[in-house]
């Protein structure tokens, strides 16, 4: 897999991992509105249906919970109620597995494989599902302090430090996919907005998503086979540093990569 150069991922600060696929459908009712305004509005909407064989109702509720509290999402308690509620009543893991048996009861030779594909598991090195196998430790910049958690066992090569900034390079073991995790010093006090103005490094029509608030920016794109993911957190304070990662891996997994790249983002510190 080709690495982008040190121009382009101090640049790119957020891909998004639906980034190359069509807009996932979700399911028309009641709430659905609110949903897709604001879970759509940080993350890749691939997470309910894909998280929806494991939640149940008491799992929605704390999910949203963590969202708000954990993460900062802005979302105000009524709207937090009306996504709750549709996520348990559309995406439970009883609607799940209702409709995964009348599946199996109309379609009684689907293989096992024929399954796994179709509920978008990803078969890594050794036969386990890559998110369901990933083993989660926090990076901690030993110098500037940026962290995030990231899948050890995955990204299980350093590459050692980075070209630009403080922090390091990892890489999985068959090199299709790679990570760094960096902190950059925000000399002129550069806004999300103003930085990304000054240093995207490659042409916009190659990214998918684009988000830029006051504390971060996300972009997001494919380029050459590869997604590129990318997000930088900015401190508040005067002349702060900025924290973040690029992630890279291929386009024909993304949907395996998706909540591995939803859990880095959103745990970026």
């Amino acid at each position: 897999m080709r690495i982008f150069g040190t121009a382009l991922f101090a640049a790119l600060m957020v891909v998004s991992a639906a980034a190359g696929e069509e807009p996932v459908e979700l399911k028309k009712a009641p709430g659905i509105d609110r949903v897709e305004a604001n879970c759509g509005a940080c993350h890749s909407l691939d997470y309910i249906p894909m998280n929806s064989p494991f939640l149940s109702a008491a799992g929605w509720d704390a999910e949203v919970a963590k969202m708000i509290n954990a993460f900062g999402a802005p979302i105000d308690q009524a709207d937090a109620k009306i996504i709750a509620d549709y996520l348990k009543n559309n995406y439970g893991m009883m609607q799940t597995n209702d409709a995964e048996a009348a599946a199996a009861k109309s379609s009684p030779a689907l293989d096992s494989q024929s399954k796994k594909a179709a509920l978008g598991e990803y078969k890594q090195e050794g036969g386990g599902t890559l998110e369901r196998t990933a083993e989660w430790h926090r990076y901690v910049d030993p110098r500037l302090g940026t962290s995030v958690d990231l899948p050890s066992n995955i990204f299980s090569i350093d590459s050692g430090p980075v070209q630009k900034g403080s922090g390091r390079q990892f890489q999985s073991r068959d090199g299709r996919a790679t990570l760094r995790v960096y902190t950059l010093s925000n000399r002129d006090r550069d806004s999300p907005a103003s930085y990304l103005k000054k240093h995207l490094a490659v042409n916009a029509r190659i990214l998918h998503y684009r988000r830029v608030t006051s504390r971060f920016f996300v972009v997001s794109g494919v380029r050459r086979g590869s997604v590129f993911y990318s997000r930088c957190n900015f401190e508040t304070k005067t002349q702060g540093n900025i924290g973040c990662f690029f992630i890279e891996y291929p386009e024909s997994e993304t949907k395996a990569w998706d909540r591995i790249v939803t859990r880095m983002s959103l745990s970026l510190r």
